[in-house]
């Protein structure tokens, strides 16, 4: 089964808040950064399943699952959810971020 990939408007502004702050000091890093992160979430399509839950999931009404994208200090979240054949990317999140609080997403 393949499924559908959408982002949340909450998963957008992050994503242009972190592509703005790299384009800052190279705005082709930004670009590739951003084309890099586009493909790992193409990635969802196949087997969403197979990756971890958020550390969030424990203290959240929708069951919460985490990419890992980057290295390093460098690396983010992609916090999203599965509904019936839709992956839903809800939140981008600096790795070093603490935890969604409850309700934050729903």
């Amino acid at each position: 089964m393949e499924y559908r990939v959408s982002l949340t408007d909450r998963f957008v502004l992050h994503l242009q808040d972190v592509g703005d702050r790299i384009a800052e000091d190279s705005p082709a890093s930004a670009l590739r950064w951003i084309e890099e992160l586009e493909r790992q979430l193409r990635r969802l399509r196949e087997f969403p399943e197979g990756y971890a839950p958020a550390r969030e999931n424990e203290s959240h009404v929708t069951e919460l699952r985490q990419m890992l994208y980057g290295k390093g200090r460098h690396q983010y979240r992609i916090i999203f959810t599965i509904k019936d054949d839709e992956v839903i990317a809800l939140d981008l999140r600096h790795g070093a971020r603490n935890t969604l609080p409850p309700g934050e997403l729903e």
